[in-house]
């Protein structure tokens, strides 16, 4: 393919694309309207006009000096004034370390006159705590580059990081069962009520519930360690093989759940009123009941030691097969209530 020299209209014609795609033909219509007045042109024009329409359009979309001060006041000027006589303290090696790998150390006397007491960035735990570094780099000047090194190899061998999930706050769950999700179960409930949603599979630590009722939603092959219930009542929601350790039930009434097969350890029942809430298969220790009355609730094979009872009234219940021991009855009525095939030992 032969090259030939282009001809005058080759030329306007690539002028046009070039104007057209540079913008530059829509910036002299802006200008022309600001040189018109009444839609007829004139040879001179208004400059007072001109700086006030200009101001008006591009005031705020950059920050001078001037700005700063107007719009952020004298403590943020001072803190840009910081800024740039700290860049006029940069030596040739500094801004050399700057324009090939980004960054730069910053020498003694730069550092406290970033972090010092006259610096409205004044930081004197960050000055200590750099200062050493800066001394040590100093005598050996690849020291930094060699931590900067190792600290990027010890992030890409990380396989994960942990965060901590956030509280559930007001979010209930309806038909949402936790299966084989201890991450979810293990978070805090707070204002977040349970309705058809049961928890099976996902062994739970340190998940409290607070304000947090639930309503048939059962707790299966889910042992729970340090989960408070607190003012979170539970109807229909039985404990199957769940093992419960350090759960205390405080001003949350039970009614129509059963525990089946689901020791109870240190899970002190606190103001907590249970009404058809058997236990069956599961033995009880150290889980007292205070000011905590229940009816309809038999022990069923549920042995029982160290569980008091204080201001906790008994109707329509009883002991059947369950042998208890250091398990005193302190201003506690029964009423209606059956003791069979249950011996005691000092209670």
């Amino acid at each position: 393919m032969k090259a030939g020299k282009l001809t005058g209209r080759d030329q306007q014609e690539w002028l046009n694309l070039i104007m057209e795609s540079s913008g530059v033909n829509e910036q002299v219509e802006n200008l022309k309207n600001i040189l018109s007045f009444n839609s007829k042109p004139t040879k001179s024009f208004n400059k007072r006009e001109i700086e006030q329409r200009y101001k008006n359009e591009f005031n705020g979309l950059y920050l001078t000096r001037k700005n700063v001060k107007e719009m952020f006041g004298e403590y943020e000027d001072r803190k840009v004034s910081i800024w740039e006589e700290l860049d006029k303290k940069f030596n040739e090696k500094q801004r050399d370390e700057l324009e090939g790998t980004g960054y730069s150390l910053l020498t003694e006397s730069q550092l406290r006159f970033l972090y010092g007491p006259k610096s409205p960035f004044n930081d004197s735990i960050t000055l200590e705590r750099l200062l050493p570094i800066i001394n040590k780099n100093n005598k050996n000047s690849s020291i930094i580059n060699q931590i900067i090194e190792d600290d990027i190899k010890k992030i890409s061998q990380m396989r994960s990081f942990d965060i901590r999930q956030h509280d559930i706050v007001l979010s209930p769950s309806v038909f949402r069962p936790s299966i084989l999700n201890p991450r979810r179960s293990s978070q805090p409930f707070i204002l977040s009520p349970f309705l058809f949603s049961p928890t099976i599979l996902s062994p739970t630590i340190m998940g409290p519930a607070i304000l947090s009722p639930r309503v048939f939603s059962p707790t299966i092959l889910t042992p729970r360690i340090m989960t408070p219930l607190i003012l979170s009542p539970f109807i229909f929601s039985s404990i199957i093989l769940s093992p419960i350790i350090m759960q205390p039930f405080i001003l949350s009434p039970g009614l129509l759940n059963s525990v089946i097969l689901s020791p109870f350890v240190m899970n002190p029942m606190i103001m907590s009123s249970q009404i058809f809430h058997p236990f069956i298969l599961s033995p009880l220790v150290m889980t007292p009941g205070i000011l905590n009355p229940s009816a309809l609730s038999p022990l069923v094979l549920s042995p029982f030691v160290l569980n008091p009872q204080v201001f906790s009234p008994k109707f329509f219940s009883g002991l059947i097969l369950s042998p208890y021991a250091l398990s005193p009855v302190l201003m506690s009525p029964t009423y209606a209530y059956v003791v069979i095939l249950s011996p005691s030992f000092l209670s």
